[in-house]
Parts: C-alpha cells; structure tokens; sequence
C-alpha cells in the first residue's frame, strides 16, 4: 500500500504541474469541452481544482446521458439534452466527431522541464480519413470563429466579448452565434 500511495502521489503532482503549465490553475475562469455524456471529467477536475484552492471550470458537452451527474459538481452546458440522444446518436458522436489521431491519455510525464501527457504502450498515434476530416474542420471551425470574433475583441489576441445575436452563414454552413466565447 505505500508504494501505491507513492505512486498515486507522483501522478497528482504531475497531474498538477500540467494544470498548472496549462494555465488551469492560473486561478482565470476557464472552461473545458467535452464529448459528454455522465459527467465524471468534470466530476475528478472540479475536485482537484477545489483541494487546491482554484475556481471549478465550467462543462461544454455536446450532450449529457438522464443520470448525468448533478451540477454541485460544476456547471456544464449541453447541446444535446438526454431526452434528444439515443444510444445510436451517442455511438456515431464517439466515433466520429470525437475522432482524435491521439489514444486516451494515461498519466503524464516530464520531458525535458515540459509536462506532457503519456498514452498507452500499443496505441499509437493514428490518423485516418475520419480523424483527417476533423482535424480539417476543426481548424476551419476555429478560423471561422476568430474571424468571427475579431471585431468583437480588444485586440486580435484579446478576449472577445459575449456575442448575443445573429448567424453566420458562408458556403451554406450557418453557425449561431448565441452566446458562443473566443
């Protein structure tokens, strides 16, 4: 058991370095994305963020299960409520909009004064069409919404602020602009 307690302890303060490079416990109002689902993410990082004395981060899921985990344990926003998801639904968005090159992460490590993150011995990084066309649309997604959010903003590095109305349309993709951050 101590050696488990040790090891326990090295991973958290890694883990804690990480926030802490990431800017997570630069004590800002932060905010983390998230497939969705139940809720543990948010659950594990609000308690972390709370022993350590820093302000919980607020959810964004595309979509959250009925037995979601209550919002004592941080404020979520979702796209998709319970009732509009169906297990189908729920396959098709794991398997394809949350497509990532990267295997989940298992812990982190130092690498030359950088904390970075440590993923399984037989998963390798992996990109196929489907993990190509997200990643080309995630980047044209986020060139959208800084161009989007440039006037809006103090300056072109600057936060911009809450946007309230309106759509944008270009190439027949519409984005609603309520309430969306940069």
């Amino acid at each position: 058991l101590p050696t488990l307690n040790e090891r326990a302890k090295e991973k958290r303060t890694l883990l804690n370095c990480y926030f802490k490079q990431e800017k997570v416990f630069a004590g800002n109002t932060t905010a983390m994305v998230d497939v969705g689902w139940l809720g543990t993410t948010r659950l594990m990082i609000n308690s972390i963020l709370k022993e350590e004395g820093y302000p919980e981060t607020t959810f964004f899921y595309y979509g959250v299960r009925g037995d979601v985990m209550h919002s004592r344990y941080g404020r979520y926003h979702t796209y998709y409520s319970p009732e509009q998801l169906s297990t189908e639904g729920t396959t098709l968005i794991e398997n394809y909009f949350s497509a990532s090159p990267y295997p989940s992460t298992v812990g982190y490590k130092n690498a030359e004064g950088k904390i970075g993150p440590v993923f399984p011995e037989q998963c390798k990084y992996c990109e196929n069409e489907i993990v190509k066309a997200n990643v080309t649309v995630a980047r044209w997604m986020c060139n959208e919404i800084a161009n989007i959010c440039t006037p809006n903003c103090s300056s072109s590095k600057g936060s911009c602020h809450l946007v309230t109305e309106g759509l944008f349309n270009r190439g027949g993709f519409i984005m609603p602009l309520e309430k969306h951050f940069w």
